[in-house]
Formats: structure tokens, sequence, C-alpha cells
């Protein structure tokens, strides 16, 4: 893939009637598009503001020459480091004058998106027929920068309160979804219904494929002027990071030559010399005081050792060919392949466990070789593409889907312990930090929005009827919500609890060292009205329980299996069909909406759909990451049934098969 595979353009729409309504302050948008050939260099910057009714006006062109400077004099900066500099700029300028001000600064380079903008601007990304609303600003400064990745054919679109709430969300979502940007001036005329006097803005950034470059609309800001010099300035610094390459490359060649010959003709001679000299004294100390007799023996054991190293080894690479045991492997296959067509399950198992046995022995640097020589038609098959082949039919026997981490993104962390999907919003909790992060699972920037070491590691999330939630830490429950931020709940004497989960305005915390369920009342961050749910518990029968879900009725996951307390009562509820080795259930949650469980696995690897009925779960289908790589947490959007997975420093997405 090439570096640079995405360019960006800009259409700017700034209204400007001849009698202007003095009383809704003032507006304009602007970007920069440097020409395309110092593009990957310099990146793209956009401007939107708008100053507030009674607000101090403030030059345009002040903010302009401001921002435009301090973003591209240091051209050889980070990006990020840029905009910082542009922000503190436009701070600088806001300073000395009195007012409210709606600003967004946005900076694109290549994939990389990044912004800053206050809670009143709208910043938009439309994205595969999808639209959503990127602005996380939760302030009326410029204190928070967003990143972001921006994939070819996306759109952002930026404007202010005047727009956004003349037109409402909706529309605006609309018109940063038009396939082409042009027809965005006459749709917004036609729908727009404001005062002629009143002034206006809006920037919409259209990201082009590179061979679409040709295409650019030329900005008159962009300091054309200066696309020679730069060129010629890239093309330099290509030669001396070649030139340095070459040099190392070359440098290495010649010490590499240099140890060996040293090696040669330095160090083996002296490694024999001294081997022979130590067999010789040896014999003539313990066996014969006759030198010529020990050099003798001495020729004699060496031929002898190297004759049986020799064999030993032939023997060795006829039994462990590896061509021969990928063979050997693929007959398996095959054979595991015949045994699932004929639904015998366990023959299939059986092939694909011994298969599994050859394939482990055959040694990792061979491993490439052998795909090398399949990929020049010398063999018939690939390692790699054996072990998919045998993954293929085990996902078909225990009814597994592998999930693409097509859609996914990084989010800088090592892994979430925890995840919520809650109004609207992707929440995370950091297991180095105890952080909590915003994810915005479009835009696939995460925020951290709050941090308390309590929350360490807290793998249990309860949702506040999305108004925010509510999590499990080390040594107490903590609140979270966008307006409130990070409030620990008061409680007096709770139990010692390995999972919380929240119904009509109650939360319920599993205790097993108890064996019980409790349940409290929720005022604000006041728990209050403690009610003990389980009668008739028998002494260790919750323990090993690590997940609840609560709707009426409350179920438990234990070991492999699902325990179901109506009105506090145990009754029978078992889980049908389930795969042997699927193993026991760590995660439990439930979708009210599809009416089904998500449950994950105690190793990590899987997420099974188990479909609720009166008396039982029936396993549906189980999804596996590539490779069974492991899954830290999951979340769920109950509306659109889209699955969100955190594995390593990534969020995947995927929706369930229907």
């Amino acid at each position: 893939m090439e570096k640079a595979n995405t360019m960006a353009r800009h259409l700017q729409i700034n209204y400007r009637p001849s009698h202007i309504d003095d009383s809704l302050g003032l507006s304009f948008a602007m970007g920069y598009d440097p020409p395309r050939n110092v593009l990957d260099k310099y990146g793209n910057l956009y401007i939107y503001y708008q100053a507030e009714p009674s607000s101090q006006q403030i030059k345009p062109q002040d903010i302009i020459t401001a921002c435009g400077k301090a973003f591209y004099q240091k051209s050889d900066n980070p990006i990020g480091f840029r905009l910082k500099m542009a922000l503190r700029a436009l701070n600088e300028i806001i300073s000395k004058h009195q007012g409210n001000y709606s600003i967004a600064v946005l900076a694109i380079n290549q994939s990389t998106v990044l912004f800053a903008s206050t809670k009143s601007v709208k910043v938009i990304l439309a994205r595969g027929g999808k639209a959503k609303v990127i602005s996380s600003g939760s302030k009326e400064t410029l204190s928070e920068i967003t990143e972001g990745k921006i994939n070819p054919s996306d759109k952002i679109l930026v404007t202010g309160s005047i727009l956004s709430d003349s037109l409402g969300e909706k529309a605006l979502k609309n018109l940063a979804s038009l396939e082409n940007p042009q027809d965005i001036k006459p749709m917004l005329q036609k729908i727009l219904k404001l005062p002629e006097a009143v002034p206006y803005s809006l920037i919409i950034i259209d990201n082009l494929p590179a061979k679409s470059s040709e295409q650019e609309t030329k900005d008159p800001v962009a300091t054309n002027n200066t696309s020679d010099q730069n060129s010629s300035s890239r093309q330099t610094l290509s030669s001396r990071v070649l030139s340095a390459i070459g040099g190392f490359v070359i440098a290495a060649k010649s010490s590499f030559k240099k140890t060996a010959k040293q090696t040669r003709h330095k160090y083996l001679p002296k490694f024999m010399s001294k081997a022979k000299r130590s067999w010789t004294e040896f014999w003539t100390k313990y066996v014969n005081p006759n030198p010529k007799q020990a050099i003798i023996v001495v020729i004699i054991t060496t031929i002898i050792i190297v004759g049986i190293c020799f064999i030993s080894v032939s023997q060795l690479g006829k039994a462990s060919d590896p061509k021969k045991q990928l063979e050997s492997a693929n007959m398996l296959v095959e054979s595991a392949n015949e045994a699932v067509s004929k639904n015998n399950q366990q023959s299939a198992r059986d092939y694909i466990a011994k298969a599994k046995v050859i394939l482990d022995k055959i040694p990792q640097r061979s491993r490439q070789t052998l795909d090398d020589l399949s990929d020049s038609k010398k063999i018939k098959h690939s390692y790699t593409q054996t072990v998919q082949d045998l993954q293929a039919i085990e996902d078909k026997i225990d009814n597994i889907t592998r999930i693409s981490t097509t859609n996914s993104f990084e989010i800088g962390s090592k892994k979430l312990s925890s995840m919520i999907y809650t109004a609207d919003r992707l929440y995370g909790i950091d297991s180095d930090s105890g952080a909590i992060l915003d994810i915005n699972p479009l835009f696939g920037s995460p925020i951290k929005k709050a941090e308390n070491s309590d929350l360490k590691g807290s793998y249990s999330t309860a949702d506040l009827a999305d108004s925010g939630f509510v999590a499990l830490g080390v040594s107490g429950l903590w609140q979270y919500t966008p307006e409130g931020g990070i409030t620990q709940i008061k409680v007096s004497n709770p139990p010692k609890s390995s999972a919380v989960a929240s119904y009509l305005n109650n939360l319920y915390l599993l205790s097993p060292s108890e064996g019980q369920v409790v349940r409290y009342t929720k005022s604000g961050t006041n728990l209050t009205s403690r009610t003990n749910m389980l009668r008739n518990v028998s002494s260790g029968q919750l323990d090993g329980t690590s997940s609840l879900a609560v709707f009426g009725n409350i179920f438990v996951a234990k070991n492999k299996g699902i325990l179901l307390f109506e009105q506090g009562e145990e009754r029978s509820f078992r889980i049908n069909n389930m795969p042997d080795n699927f193993g026991g259930i760590k995660t439990i949650y439930y979708n009210s909406a599809g009416n089904y469980f998500l449950a994950l696995n105690s190793s990590s690897t899987r997420i099974a759909q188990l479909i609720l009925d009166s008396e039982s779960a029936n396993f549906k289908k189980s999804y596996a990451l590539p490779a069974d790589a492991i899954i830290s947490s999951f979340a769920v959007d109950q509306k659109t049934s889209q699955i969100f997975v955190n594995s390593g420093s990534k969020i995947i997405s995927f929706n369930l098969v229907k």
C-alpha cells in the first residue's frame, strides 16, 4: 500500500447577506489545501469560526494568518504538535477579545485526522452511507484534541449553531452523506429556513483516493508558489535517506565477510588445535604415554564420531522431512473433510487432532520455506493454507464464524478490561491506568474522560438507562456520566462483589462469598434499601460464578452453565447444543431487544450466541477472531446488534449473522 493513498479537498460556503443581522454575530469557514506534491509533508488545515451575539468581532484575516503561520512554518514537526501551535495562536487572539466563540480547527495528513472544537460546533463524519457526529468537545474552550482515521471517500462536515439549530442534526447528516459535495449548496438553499439577513458558514472536506488528485479544488489561500522548492527538498531528503541505507547495507556486508574470514582463518584453527591437544594430553596421561598412538587414536575417534553424526542427521532428515510431514497433514485434512460430509464429527475431530500433532512438529524455520515452495508451484499445499483449512473444518463442526478485522481501529491502550455501549456512545476502561475512555466507534477516536486507580482491572459495568454507567472497582462502585464525570457511589457495608448489573433503577451485586445477589435502590450517587434476592441457596452454590444479568429474573454464569433464579428461587435451566470445547463461561450479556445471550468463554477466545426460551438457552453460533486472538472485552449496541470487541490495542466491530 502506498504511504499517501488519499488526498483531501474542501468546499466552503460563507453566506454574507447585504444587510447582516448584527445580533447574530459573524461566521466564516476556510481551508488550506496545499498542492499535491507537498501535501504529504504539510497536511491540510481547516478552520470554522462563529462569534456569538454581543461578542467582540475578530477579524477573519487575523485568525487565518495566525493559525496558518503556526501550523505551516515548521513542517518538520509532527502534525499533532503543529495543530497545538495553531490552537495556541488562536487562543492568544481570543484572549484579547471578550465574548463567546464557536470554533473548530481540523488538521489532516494522509489518513490521520486531528481536530479540536467547542461544544456548539457540529463535526459530522460520513462513511459508507452512514453519518455520525464526532465532535466531543464539552467545554467552551479548545482544550481537547480528538484523533482518528479518515478513509478514502469519507466526508467531514463542520458548521455551527446557526445551521444546526435551523436544520437539525438529521438534515446535516444527510448533507454530509451526499455523494457529490457540490450538491450541498443548492440543497442547502432549498431546505434552509433562515431570514435572508442571517449569515452562516459551512465547510465540507471530501477525502479522495490518490488517483483522483487531478480533481483537487485549488484554494486561493494555499501557498502554491512553494511547490517546486518543496518538491526539490523532498527529493534531496529521499536521496540522503537512500544513501544512508545503502551505506549501512554495504557496511553490514563488509562486517559479515570480515567476521566470517576471521572465524575461518583465525578462530577455527585455534579451536581445532586446542581440541587436538586436549585429546592427546588426555591419552598420554591416562591411557598410554606413547604420543604417536595418541595421535592415531584421535584421528580414528574423530572419523567415527563424524560418521555417526552424519548418519544420524541423514536419518533424522528422512524421518522429519517437512514436505512429507505437510503432505501427511493434508491427507488427514482431506479425511476430516470427508468425515464432515458424512456427518461423522467424531472421526473428523480425530483426523484434526492427528493433523495438528504433525503440523506442530514442523520447525518454525521450515514453515515459511513451505509457503515459498507453494507460491512457486513446487509443492501443492502451503503450511499456512493447511492450517487455515484445518481451522475451517473445526469452525464448520463447531458452528464458528470468524470475525473480520477489516472494521477495526487502534485505541492506544494495551487492552480494555470492560466495555459498555450506552447513550449511543461506547466506553471502555483501560486495565493499566484505570482510565475511562470515550470511544467514537465510527471515527475510531478514544478520549480519556476520567481516571481512578480503583478501576484498574475492573471488568464489570452496568448501564444507567442511557445516562451513563456504573463500574465495579477494586474497593467500591463508581458512576460515570458525561455531565458529572466520575463519582464514587456511597453505600453502607457493601458485600464483596464480582459483578454488577442494573434493572429498573436498581443495582444488583453478585457476591459469591456471601452466596447472594444483593439488590440496592439507587438514588443519585447513593444506594439504599439492601435486599438479599436469593432464597434457599446452599453453601458454595455460587462458588465459581463470574457474571450476572437481570431482567426480571436473575441469571448467573457458573462454569459451563447458567443458573436461573425466579423470584429468588433457583429453577431448572440448561444450555442446549453448546460445543464441548467452548469451555466455561466468563461473562454473559443479555440483549432484551433480540432475546438472546452473548457469552464469552473462560479462555476469552469465543463469544457464543444463545437464543433464550422459557426453560433453556439454545446455542446458535459462536464468533472468534482469526488465530483465536484473545478477546479482552465486548459491548453491544442493542438497537443495531452491532458488537464491539477489544483485542489487544484494537477495537473490532461486526454484526450478528441473522
